[in-house]
This record gives structure tokens, sequence and C-alpha cells, in this order.
């Protein structure tokens, strides 16, 4: 508590300034006595003497505390952060909730108290300590999404006043880590938002409205992210920046140098292996539609020694949009493993993907047919 809200220098994302010389340079260490105190009365001071004008200041531009102090007048962003760094001074624990962006100030038995600049009078003494709900969420895991994540499946914003505030919990923090177990939140109105992309660029979303009852100290409900078979979603991510050597020599290439913009398609082999020659017998026999539907092939083996082994002049002619090349280290192995969460990176690994690292179709060991459903998803696309 004491590092992490006293004596941390870090309040949101605001340029670093000297604050705490500032603050001790005009307020006195009295004043400071009493503040600490009872940091309601800093609240207060905070309420009546800074206006937070939210028309004319842009949400992410913000003041320096010894700005606030001068002017006055600010943003509501730059009024909190001027709280929290004068609070942190004066020996206060504060902070700007991660989640929830409220503006904060915590008690010796490390109870967190709300700051309500906008409700600061005798009477409300300008703080509260919002009543708590843990929320679960139940969901049945599918193949393609296993475990779903912040952001990318799924948010949950605060309604006040009819207006949503999305709670910012970590960038892609899974399901199983937040929600599946049960999640402390204020109590309140909250709206569920999941969703599922395509790939055309739509989402398969759902919207539910949650109400968090002051009394209820638990609450069940669940996360269902929609899914239609008849069309083509994003099944995770892969990164065209990754590197591989080509056939032919040379330096190291990324996909995205090769395949360019737009769609590909990646797959990992194994020389010797009758998965992988299956695989690739099947694209040979769609050679003339693969190649009039125009999307770049990109096949690689584990080494330049597993090519060579490969013997790719017995196979029938590639379609001309074939290139064949190594992983490097097993790089790409390893990326397409966990962003797909295979438990069994069996071969042949085929994805059709696209270069703003979307996702959309994954085989994954024997299959037949594989070149019509490569040309079909293809056309569809």
């Amino acid at each position: 508590m004491f590092a992490r809200y006293v004596m941390s220098p870090r309040i949101d994302m605001e340029e670093l300034t000297p604050f705490r010389e500032f603050f001790d340079s005009v307020i006195t260490p009295a004043q400071m006595e009493s503040f600490r105190d009872n940091p309601t009365s800093w609240v207060l001071w905070v309420a009546d003497s800074i206006t937070a004008d939210r028309e004319w200041y842009p949400s992410q531009v913000t003041m320096s505390p010894k700005a606030v102090w001068y002017h006055r007048h600010t943003s509501p962003k730059s009024r909190d952060i001027f709280f929290v760094a004068g609070a942190r001074t004066m020996g206060i624990p504060a902070r700007i909730d991660p989640v929830t962006q409220k503006t904060q100030w915590a008690d010796s038995t490390g109870i967190w108290h709300d700051a309500l600049f906008t409700k600061a009078t005798p009477a409300t003494a300008g703080t509260s300590v919002s009543p708590k709900c843990s929320l679960s969420l139940r969901y049945k895991p599918s193949a393609n999404i296993p475990d779903p994540k912040y952001y990318t499946h799924f948010t949950l914003s605060g309604i006040t006043g009819g207006e949503p505030s999305l709670l910012s919990y970590p960038d892609f923090i899974p399901w199983s880590e937040t929600f599946r177990d049960g999640q402390a939140i204020d109590a309140g109105q909250y709206m569920l938002v999941t969703g599922q992309r395509l790939a055309d660029g739509g989402v398969l979303a759902t919207v539910r409205i949650l109400n968090l009852k002051p009394d209820i100290t638990t609450m069940t409900d669940t996360l269902t992210i929609r899914h239609d078979d008849s069309r083509i979603q994003v099944i995770g991510s892969f990164d065209s920046e990754s590197k591989y050597l080509p056939a032919t020599g040379g330096a190291h290439r990324s996909i995205l140098s090769t395949t360019g913009r737009g769609y590909y398609i990646l797959g990992l082999l194994k020389p010797n292996h009758e998965p992988s020659n299956h695989a690739l017998r099947d694209i040979a026999a769609m050679s003339r539609e693969l190649e009039a539907a125009g999307r770049p092939i990109v096949l690689l083996y584990e080494s330049p020694e597993d090519l060579s082994k490969a013997g790719l002049e017995s196979f029938p002619a590639m379609p001309s949009t074939v290139t064949f090349g190594s992983d490097i280290d097993g790089d790409i192995a390893g990326k397409i493993t966990e962003a797909l969460n295979l438990s069994d990176p069996g071969l042949p690994v085929i994805i059709i993907a696209d270069t703003f690292n979307r996702v959309v179709f994954l085989s994954q060991g024997y299959t037949i047919g594989l070149g019509q459903t490569l040309t079909d998803i293809l056309h569809r696309l």
C-alpha cells in the first residue's frame, strides 16, 4: 500500500513531474497534518477549489498538478491526478482505480473510499464506500474459444446516468482469471457485451444488462459468445511479420513480405510423413483453382535439412502461388500453437490468415479434400 499508493510518482498516464516538491512549497506542514488526519477534508478542498470542465479539455490531455493549483480550472482527469498527487504527498494512500477509473483514498484499515467531487458538501462528506458484489460468469468452452479474453471476446461497462463506462481490466486477461470464479465489483447496473468477429469484418454480438443490487453479495450470469457455422469466423491471431527461411536461400523473410496484403495460406509440414504428403497432393490436385483464387501459399518444414528430405520433386506440380521454406527455430510453429490453443501441434497444420493477423481457418492432422476446402473458403472471403 505504501509503495504503490503513497511513494509511487505514477498515477495515470500523465507526464511525470516533481509534484511533491511543489505541494511541500504551497501547503504548510500544519495543513498537511490536518488533511492527513481527515482525508475527506482534502476531497472537500479539491471540490471547492478546482473547477473541472469536461467540455473544453480533451480527455487524454492532462495538466500538471502545479498548473492545476495555479489555474484552478482543468479537466476532470487532471483534477483527479491533482487530488491523488496531493494526497500522496501528504502520506494519504490514493489512486485512480485502474478498472473503474474512480478516484479513491484508503483509510488506515485499507478500505478504499470514492472521492465524490461533484457531491462534496458537508452533508455528504465528499466520500463514500461503494458496496461490493461478486460477479461470476458461466461459460461453456468451445474448440475455437476455450477461454475468452477481455476486450477480444467480452467487455463489461458500468452504467451511470444512462451512460456506459468501460471497466479497464488488463488487456486480454482471460475469463478464467477474472469472472469464472467471481470478481468483486461495485454494486450497480452493468452492460455485458460479447463478440465473435467474422472474416468479412462483421461481428456476432450480444448485449446484456446486469443489475447488481447493493443487498446482493454474489451474482451468477452467463457469458454467451455467438457462433454461426455458416459464416467464416475469426478464430485466432498470427503475426504476419514472423520470419522464415525461403527454400531459394538468402536472407530470412517475413510472411508479409512474401504474401503482400490480404489473405494467404500458411502450412507446417513434415518430410516423409503421410499426412503431410497427403496435404501436398490435395493442394496439387487443386492447382488451377488455387491459382485462380490468387492467394499466396507458404509451406514450411522445420529446417532446411527437413526441406531437402521432403522429395518435393516427386510430387505433382504445385500451384505457382506456392512458396516453400523452413521455420526458424520453430518460431512460427510455436506462435501458431500458442495463439490457436493447440494442445498437440500434430502436423500438418494449415491456416488461412490475413495480414491484419486474423486467422479464419485451421486444419490439423490428416484431412481428406484439403485442397477443395481451401479453395471453397478462399472464394467465400
